[in-house]
């Protein structure tokens, strides 16, 4: 028996996840999946450092795996991610200002890099909605329009 008070899952994706959830149902799926800044609160400065030297090493790795997961999500035709976590709200505290500028992020660069590492999912979609067949879709009535969703960029 493991002395973890939690059960690791390696290997699970939430392209899985929605794949599994898509043949369940036949409702709309939310996928939700962490903003690439919340990543900078699992960097350490000195236990870090040996995998990723900076936090800006750390963080382009965890966009490149974002990025690949919400380009699959969308090649299996989910048309709803939701980016959960990002910390924004938390730079007002002066205690969370000291806690970024101790890994090499001020407030202005946390703001303007967080959102540009937030936002790189986003980037990565071609999004070209139907606003009368997203919301006939929501409302539960059948389709009688092409796939919504929002394709990966060429």
């Amino acid at each position: 028996m493991s002395s973890q008070p939690f059960t690791t899952c390696v290997g699970v994706t939430a392209s899985e996840e929605f794949t599994f959830l898509r043949a369940a149902t036949d409702r709309i799926a939310k996928v939700t999946l962490p903003s690439p800044s919340l990543f900078a609160n699992v960097w350490h400065p000195e236990r870090s450092r040996d995998a990723y030297p900076t936090l800006d090493d750390f963080l382009a790795d965890v966009v490149t795996i974002f990025r690949e997961e919400v380009q699959e999500l969308a090649r299996l035709g989910c048309t709803y991610i939701q980016l959960d976590a990002p910390h924004y709200p938390l730079l007002v505290d002066r205690g969370w200002q000291a806690y970024y500028e101790a890994r090499g992020w001020t407030v202005q660069r946390y703001l303007g890099h967080g959102i540009e590492l937030d936002a790189s999912g986003a980037r990565v979609l071609d999004w070209r909605h139907d606003a009368a067949a997203l919301r006939s879709e929501a409302a539960g009535e059948p389709k009688s329009h092409p796939e919504v969703t929002g394709r990966p960029r060429d």
